[in-house]
Order: structure tokens, then C-alpha cells, then sequence
């Protein structure tokens, strides 16, 4: 901490950004108050939107059309006022682009809360992104055809990827494969969705710094090897790694992976060392700087959980030199998990016990994967047929992910459903498991003899803790 200043004004503005978010909440946090949309109207009220069109996605039932700046007019009590973000539900088959202005006649409706525990929370999901009510359109006028033409190229362009993996892949594979590289989830297999959250490997369907690894830092090497210089590296993976941001969305996990890409460059650049942790705690000021309810958000807890818990507690793991092989392979997954658990129980009420095992399958295949299908895309973009055979290995690696999670779901309490703990419990766990990672970095500084006389007791003695204590904490 001392040798790290900007590590340590992060935590003091992340403890100073939970306090007001935990204790203030709506009067801290402006998505939890009610917004004009919910204070003028009503459910099914008739209302006009005029708004700019800033996303959309295609339905079986018509269009999903994400509209911003938006001006609403209340037919039933003649009132007028501002919206920042709606969405509109309309059949229509009219073409339109990111950047037209339309009008749209519709009812009022809005999203409705968990109604029992554990059940998608869909009012908290679209709060996150300041979005609070939906129109079901009845009429649509396009009164503006400007066109954002950047936006709308890239929204083009990963529409033509993903129906080129569905075509080549089938719906099945390709829709997984879509969600790997694109991020892109809403036409997915619910089915295999399930399997892979179930079998706790659905975190390969999140954009993550692997994927950012490969377009980012991918081009900066190679370019830094064909200019000889790090500055031009730098920029050249920065622009890539912009346009594939821009194409596939700000999600939180993409945000961490954006903002530690910029310190890995930027380290190397400057001709400094890159210190993760520090690099980490930037991430998590910035996304919850921009939007406090991400400290309530499991995609969030886990994707920064995961980074701490390869800062913190996997380097002690792997210091132990003496360890036996298979203690030295499954104790950096294990070792993850304990620092999971709490999250993994409270957002979804249960833990796939073989995660760790099958994962030491999955995340090595993971490059792989990225690697051939951004080939293999391109390729069969190019008109070369060549592509489909590249995309076919990651077809055949999909395949056999889903293989494993049919096999290990067969085995013996492969899911230990332990209901969700309270929050103070989850406090105490951390507390603990926080007081064994420091007792094991002081053991570690002490002397190899001292080391080794105290080290099984001490182990046995931190096992006991957690089983006893832990345990029944979290059941």
C-alpha cells in the first residue's frame, strides 16, 4: 500500500462510494427515484415519444427499438415532459437506423419487480441502465432519417457476424459462439444458457480481458514488432480495441477489461511496471463511479472477484512449491471459489461443486476458441471457404463443453443448493477468509524453518476454521 498511493485513494473512494450508495440510495443514487415517465403516467396510458434511436434488436414479433432524448406527451392529462431513455415494442417492418428521430403513438407500461426471491429482478436490470418504462407502439413516424453512420456500421457489422455463425455453425453452436465474440445473448439456446450457468462455466459467455486480450493487446504486440515502437503499438491496439468496445457495448466486465487494457499498454509505454491491483481498483472507481447500482449487480461482484481473488489469495496458493501436483492444479480454482461463494450463493442460491474441475477443461480450449472464431469469421467474410473449416473446430469444441456439462451433471451432488445466506453472514465469511489471508502472508515472511514447523498446523487450523464456522454460516 505504501508503494501504491493510487491503490489506496481508490479504496478510500470506493469505502466513500459504498457508504453513500448503501445508506443513501435513492437520495445517492438518481436511477432509484421515480422518473418523470412513472410520475406523470400511468400503466396503459396512451402517450406520444419522440426520441433518437441509439440501439435495437430484431424480434419475432417486430422491433425492439432503444430510444434516448426522449420528449413525451401525455394524451389523457395534456402534459409534456422529458424522458432520458424508453423503450419501444412496435410490428413493424420499417427500416430504420441508430440516429432517426421517430415519433411513436402507444401505451405505458412498466417493469415490474422480483415477485418472489430469486426470480429475474427485470425493474432493477433496466434501472442499472436508466431505463424505466416501455411503450407498446401502435404507430411509428420516422421524423428525423439522420443517421449516426459510425454506430450504425458497427451495429451492421455484428448482425452480419452473428447470422454468418448461425449460418455456418447451426443455431445451436452459432448462437453460443455469437455470444463468446459479440457478447450478443438474446437469441441464444435458453437451454444451453441454463447448462453452462448451472455447471458454474457461464462466465465464458461474458466479454471479459480474454477477449479484449486478443483484439487489444493482439494488434499492440504486432504492431509494436512491426514498428519497433511501443507508441505505435499502443495506439494501433487502442483503436482496434475502441471499435470492438463501440461494437459490442460498455458492459461492466468489458469496462474492467477496457480500463486494464489502457494501464498494460500505458506500463509499457512509460517504461513502467504493471501493477494490477492498482489497475483493478481504477476499474471499480470508474464503474461504480458512473453507476452505484453495479455494487448490487453479480455480474459486477463477480467479475471484480475474480481479478481480486488473482491478486490476493491464488498468489499465496501458488508460492507453495512443495505442494503435490494435483493440490498445485486445483488449488488456484479452489482457492477462486472461496472467494466467490458468498456471491455465487446469494445471487443464485446454489454452487456447481465440480466447477473447479471443469473449468481446468474450458478456460485452457478458451483461446482457442476466441482465436479460430475471429479467423474463421474473417476468412469466410473474405469469401474464403476455408472459414467454415476453422469455425468447425470451435463448433467441435462447443460440443464437447456441452458433453461434459450433460456427464458432470450426472454426477452425485453436482449442484449444492444452500439457499441464499443473509448479508451479515456474508460479511463475517469475508472477515474470516480476510484474517486467514493475512495470517498466511505473515507465515509466509517468516523464515523456511519457522515456515515449515507451523505451516500443517496452521493449515489445519485455517480448514477447521472454515468448515466449522464458514460452513454453517452460508447453509
Amino acid at each position: 500500500m505504501r508503494n501504491r498511493p493510487l491503490l489506496s485513494v481508490c479504496l478510500i473512494i470506493l469505502c466513500v462510494l459504498a457508504s453513500c450508495t448503501l445508506v443513501g440510495k435513492e437520495r445517492f443514487i438518481k436511477e432509484l427515484r421515480p422518473s418523470p415517465l412513472e410520475i406523470c403516467t400511468t400503466e396503459d396510458e396512451s402517450v406520444i415519444v419522440c426520441g433518437v434511436i441509439y440501439r435495437q434488436e430484431q424480434k419475432e414479433n417486430g422491433q425492439m427499438i432503444y430510444l434516448k432524448h426522449n420528449s413525451v406527451y401525455s394524451i389523457s392529462n395534456k402534459q409534456k415532459f422529458q424522458e432520458s431513455k424508453i423503450i419501444v415494442y412496435i410490428n413493424s417492418k420499417e427500416k430504420l437506423h441508430i440516429g432517426n428521430r421517430i415519433k411513436v403513438l402507444g401505451t405505458v407500461s412498466f417493469y415490474e419487480n422480483a415477485r418472489n426471491p430469486g426470480n429475474f429482478d427485470q425493474k432493477f436490470y433496466y434501472q442499472k441502465q436508466g431505463i424505466h418504462g416501455k411503450i407498446y407502439g401502435s404507430q411509428m413516424q420516422i421524423t428525423d432519417k439522420s443517421v449516426d453512420v459510425f454506430r450504425e456500421k458497427l451495429a451492421v457489422f455484428r448482425a452480419g457476424w452473428k447470422e454468418l455463425l448461425v449460418r455456418e455453425m447451426g443455431e445451436r453452436e452459432g448462437g453460443v459462439l455469437a455470444a463468446i465474440l459479440l457478447g450478443e445473448k438474446s437469441d441464444m439456446d435458453p437451454e444451453m444458457k441454463e447448462l453452462y450457468q448451472v455447471n458454474g462455466i457461464g462466465h465464458i459467455l461474458a466479454i471479459s480481458g480474454l477477449h479484449l486480450s486478443f483484439a487489444g493487446l493482439g494488434a499492440y504486440r504486432l504492431f509494436r514488432r512491426l514498428t519497433g515502437s511501443y507508441k505505435a503499438g499502443g495506439l494501433a491496439g487502442g483503436m482496434l480495441l475502441f471499435l470492438y468496445v463501440s461494437m459490442i457495448g460498455m458492459t461492466v466486465s468489458v469496462l474492467r477489461a477496457w480500463v486494464m487494457f489502457l494501464f498494460r499498454v500505458g506500463a509499457d509505454v512509460t517504461g513502467r511496471k504493471y501493477d494490477m491491483p492498482t489497475a483493478l481498483s481504477v476499474a471499480a472507481v470508474i464503474a461504480v463511479g458512473s453507476n452505484p447500482l453495479y455494487l448490487y449487480d453479480g455480474g459486477f461482484l463477480l467479475s471484480f472477484g475474480a481479478l481480486l481473488a488473482i491478486c490476493t489469495v491464488i498468489p499465496l496458493v501458488k508460492k507453495e512449491s512443495q505442494q503435490p501436483v494435483l493440490v498445485r492444479i486445483l488449488g488456484p480454482g479452489i482457492a477462486m471459489n472461496c472467494v466467490l461463494w458468498p456471491v455465487i450463493l446469494y445471487f443464485f442460491f446454489e454452487v456447481p461443486l465440480y466447477s473447479v474441475i471443469l473449468n481446468l477443461l474450458v478456460i485452457p480450449l478458451m483461446p482457442v476458441i476466441l482465436s479460430c472464431g475471429m479467423a474463421g469469421s474473417l476468412v469466410r467474410m473474405a469469401g474464403g471457404t476455408f472459414g467454415t473449416w476453422i469455425l468447425m473446430v470451435c463448433s467441435r469444441i462447443l460440443k464437447f463443453y456441452d458433453g461434459c456439462c450433460v456427464l458432470l451433471l450426472k454426477f452425485p451432488v453436482a449442484r449444492w443448493i444452500a439457499g441464499r445466506p443473509e448479508k451479515w453472514r456474508c460479511i463475517v465469511y469475508y472477515l474470516m477468509l480476510s484474517g486467514v489471508i493475512l495470517i498466511w502472508k505473515y507465515m509466509d515472511r517468516q523464515p523456511v524453518k519457522i515456515r515449515k514447523k507451523y505451516m500443517a498446523s496452521l493449515a489445519l487450523y485455517i480448514t477447521a476454521w472454515l468448515i466449522l464456522i464458514s460452513g454453517p454460516l452460508l447453509r
